[in-house]
């Protein structure tokens, strides 16, 4: 149990919130869609990652990992430190302790280096639970001074009490008393001065459990009276029930069955009317199984048998498979005992088998303990022997005092068996020593009898007597028609009891249902004429309603009829303007396209008469006569007038065809730095798709040259040969 409690205490720190989860996780998602400050977002991410963390581990590893991000980058050590921590928990929980470490330093680094003290806190507790989870001590208590110190600081005595607990609990654990013993005393002045009645109640059933486990039973019940007095207060019926199961087993382990019966008994009645959930079944089971070994110590084996299937079958149906091992050894114990070996032996290995997946050592002790006295009867020694030793080796590590005295006393009987009484009576010696220091009579008792049988075969009949009368003593306190008659009464009473009860309540539950059957009428009549009432005046609204409705509806018609035309016309009037405006766009472009075929018009033109030019420089050059000459030169001038008024033609062309390619130079230039103006120009002239021949008559070079040009132009666009580099101009723009 403390086990489990250290687990939960330790996910208190946590702070888990399962309950609702889907419905949490998916409103958490709907919140990261909207607009939300870096912070918020950071914590979102947290919360989101804590939720998934059960169902959708890899989900989870990308929410920390996104919170761990989002709060690096805008410095926000609060969340960076929290989303390191929550990592952490997820490493500690699979017991990956190494990595959990690393993440818990990591939040200790951030809201160090932060001074955020809040943040320095949680990370030293999850530090702390990591060494808690390693049953280390040392490290775990260093740790925790950090987080009290923290604590006392920001004023957080809660957590400064959990700490403390848990420092208990860590320490009973390890059945390290004293040091156990001092955090639960601190934990007790705390909780009452916080008046948390609930963690002192745990403290006192916690102390109690340990007396328990270290066999000071008045001390142990002392503590759980404590505890059920804080629990019947509170009214906690589970928490009763269970203290009342508990106070069970210390009277048991005392001898005294008639209290132990009753206190059982108690915890029963209550557990049988509680909501048969998990948890609820697994404590009645135990109680049934508990009651089962009383009735065995009585050597009332077919009541024993009867509970001991009562607890296999809620055990079966719970899954639980401690319980379910406990039961096999425990039917197996009946079976041995009714000379029933082959079946006892079916049970113990069925036990023996189960025990081992799950690892219960402790029934593992029981099992092999019990098969050693199957051998015993059946005459093997040497193989009673070895699973003797097994089960001493189990309760040696495990510290179970007074299962290890059962298992000396079946070692001691193995070597009586086959008359080796100086070893039969050490063993019976060692069981008679813990039996007595630790009050256990059934145990202390055969290990009397034993040690009186091999004194009086070693030649000691006065210590074999006194030995003798002694167990008989215990025995007759222990096992007697009185006590079994009593215990009789008792189960009869308490069945009485339950019959009285249930017809008590059953009478109740009559004058209850007539009761109830008279003011059904009554509210039925009333609700007949009131139904009536409503119906009339219904009636009435509804048909007020559908004359309003219909003059709503017309008014309504007239309205959509109305909104219905206005659209139309709206519809119409945008149709219109943008075909204007589309007509606009297509003169506007069809007038450029006019403006730059005029252009290269009338750059073709000036070629053409530089050309002429040309050729009527070659004819003065072969004139003779200077009149002819000069008639030559005359046509020249006016040629020469006409190229100069042509100058301007080529800004014109360029202007007009950025106003039709508007992006074409830029992108040409920042594509390609190192072309010329000249080699712009040849590609305008490629982007309209003129010939070589148009081309070479534009730039007034020989086609020869041209070809050069284009090469050139190719090698500093690096076009590969293949690539045709009219097309690529074509496109250049698309692309």
């Amino acid at each position: 149990m403390k086990k489990h409690l250290i687990v939960v205490c330790l996910l208190g720190m946590y702070c888990y919130a399962f309950a609702q989860q889907k419905a949490k996780v998916d409103s958490l998602k709907r919140v990261l869609i909207t607009k939300l400050p870096h912070k918020q977002r950071v914590d979102t991410y947290n919360q989101l990652a804590r939720h998934l963390q059960k169902s959708d581990t890899t989900q989870a590893a990308l929410y920390y990992t996104k919170a761990v991000r989002l709060a690096t980058q805008h410095t926000y050590a609060k969340g960076l430190a929290n989303a390191h921590y929550l990592r952490g928990w997820a490493h500690l929980v699979k017991q990956r302790y190494t990595q959990a470490e690393v993440l818990m330093n990591k939040a200790l680094q951030v809201a160090r280096k932060a001074q955020n003290k809040a943040s320095e806190m949680k990370a030293y507790q999850g530090l702390a639970a990591v060494y808690f989870y390693k049953e280390s001590p040392k490290e775990a208590e260093a740790y925790c001074q950090q987080v009290i110190a923290l604590a006392q600081e920001l004023k957080k005595p809660q957590v400064i009490l959990s700490t403390r607990f848990n420092m208990a609990l860590l320490y009973d654990q390890l059945k390290i008393y004293d040091k156990a013993l001092s955090y639960y005393t601190q934990c007790l002045k705390l909780s009452q001065q916080l008046k948390d009645t609930q963690t002192t109640m745990e403290v006192y059933a916690c102390l109690a459990e340990m007396y328990q486990t270290k066999s000071d039973y008045d001390k142990a019940l002392k503590s759980y009276q404590k505890a059920l007095a804080i629990q019947q207060k509170s009214r906690d019926s589970m928490g009763v029930a269970n203290t009342y199961n508990n106070v069970g087993m210390v009277y048991s382990s005392k001898g005294n069955y008639k209290q132990a019966f009753t206190m059982y008994f108690k915890a029963l009645a209550i557990q049988e009317k509680l909501k048969p959930t998990r948890d609820n079944k697994e404590r009645l089971a135990n109680t049934i199984n508990n009651i089962g070994v009383l009735y065995y110590e009585q050597k009332d084996y077919p009541k024993a048998k009867e509970y001991y299937e009562r607890n296999l079958k809620i055990s079966l149906d719970t899954k639980n498979e401690e319980s379910i091992a406990t039961a096999y050894n425990n039917l197996a114990l009946i079976f041995e005992h009714t000379h029933q070996h082959s079946q006892a032996e079916a049970y113990y290995k069925k036990c023996i088998q189960l025990g081992k997946k799950i690892d219960y050592q402790q029934i593992l002790g029981w099992a092999y303990n019990g098969m050693a006295i199957i051998r015993q009867k059946a005459g093997q020694y040497t193989k009673a022997e070895k699973w003797v030793n097994q089960a001493i080796d189990i309760r040696k590590k495990l510290g179970m005092s007074e299962d290890l005295t059962q298992s000396y006393n079946t070692l001691g009987k193995n070597y009586l068996l086959q008359k080796q009484y100086n070893e039969a009576m050490t063993y019976y010696q060692k069981a008679a020593d813990i039996g007595k220091k630790t009050g256990n009579l059934l145990n202390y008792k055969d290990a009397l009898k034993g040690l009186s049988i091999c004194l009086e075969a070693v030649g000691k009949p006065t210590k074999a007597l006194t030995n003798y009368k002694l167990y008989h003593q215990i025995s007759d306190s222990l096992i007697n028609t009185e006590n079994i008659r009593k215990m009789a009464y008792l189960a009869a009473t308490i069945d009485f009891k339950k019959e009285k009860t249930a017809l008590t309540l059953a009478q109740q539950k009559e004058r209850a249902a007539f009761a109830k059957d008279t003011r059904q009428r009554k509210y039925t009549q009333r609700v007949t004429y009131m139904g009536l009432g409503v119906a009339l005046m219904l009636v009435v609204v509804l048909w007020l309603f559908y004359f309003s409705k219909q003059k709503s509806n017309r008014a309504l018609t007239l309205l959509n009829e109305q909104i219905s035309d206005a659209n139309e016309r709206i519809v119409q009037e945008t149709n219109a303007r943008r075909d204007t405006e589309k007509e606009k766009l297509q003169s506007e472009v069809k007038l450029k396209n006019q403006q730059l075929a005029s252009q290269t018009l009338h750059m073709l033109q000036k070629n053409q008469i530089l050309n002429d030019l040309k050729t009527l420089v070659g004819e003065v050059r072969k004139q003779k006569d200077l009149n002819d000459a000069k008639a030559k030169f005359s046509r020249l001038a006016n040629l020469i007038d006409h190229g100069i008024n042509l100058d301007k033609d080529w800004e014109g062309f360029q202007r007009i065809f950025e106003q039709l390619h508007p992006e074409f130079y830029a992108n040409l230039k920042n594509s390609y730095p190192v072309l010329t103006s000249n080699d712009l120009h040849l590609c305008a002239l490629l982007k309209l798709n003129l010939s070589s021949r148009e081309i070479s008559d534009l730039l007034g070079i020989a086609q020869e040259s041209l070809k050069v040009k284009r090469y050139r132009l190719r090698q500093k666009m690096g076009l590969d040969s293949d690539k045709n580099l009219n097309e690529f101009i074509l496109t250049f723009d698309a692309v």
